[in-house]
């Protein structure tokens, strides 16, 4: 996310060098303050991008939740030497408010993918179960056995088992069908 719609453009010297302030407090977990742009110092590609927008100096600041980063957010002013000990400090406390909103927004969505796949899971497990229960009444065999079975198949065919276990399950309520619809013709 970005409030300046020249920030992505500058942001893209880091991700083109893979060299920059809001990596570095990324990877190494601490602040970094670029005083001036226009100044020699580290990450030179960086410096000239925000420099030809018209940035003078930068904030890099890690945002880190559990002692864990999470990401990094930039901060830039259009003046030399802007950010002091008090930026620093409001700019630490917000990132730390930044991180805690990113860690809860991931904990949400690991937490609805997982009931998703969870529910996949118990809908394709029927269906296993099921066809594991056709093998077992068609063939003298043990529930772990027609497991083996599905398993074999699967591996032999390059298709999921949970295919293999649907295909079983479909072509048996099709062919259940077929005879309920030829027994009533034969009613008539």
């Amino acid at each position: 996310m970005f409030t300046d719609d020249a920030a992505p453009e500058i942001d893209q010297a880091q991700y083109e060098t893979g060299e920059g302030p809001c990596l570095d407090a990324f990877l190494q977990q601490r602040i970094f303050t670029i005083e001036s742009t226009r100044e020699a110092g580290p990450w030179p590609t960086f410096r000239r991008a925000a420099a030809a927008h018209g940035v003078g100096s930068t904030l890099s600041l890690p945002l880190l939740a559990n002692d864990k980063a999470l990401g990094a957010m930039n901060v830039y002013a259009f003046k030399e030497r802007a950010f002091g000990e008090h930026d620093v400090e409001v700019g630490t406390l917000f990132s730390y408010q930044a991180a805690s909103v990113l860690a809860n927004a991931q904990a949400y969505w690991d937490a609805r993918d997982l009931s998703s796949r969870l529910g996949e899971a118990m809908e394709h497990r029927a269906i296993i179960e099921q066809a594991k229960g056709m093998l077992m009444a068609t063939q003298p065999c043990a529930a772990e056995e027609a497991f083996d079975i599905l398993v074999r198949a699967s591996q032999r065919e390059n298709v999921k088992l949970r295919d293999i276990a649907a295909r079983m399950v479909g072509d048996a309520e099709r062919r259940a069908a077929q005879q309920r619809a030829s027994g009533r013709q034969g009613e008539t």
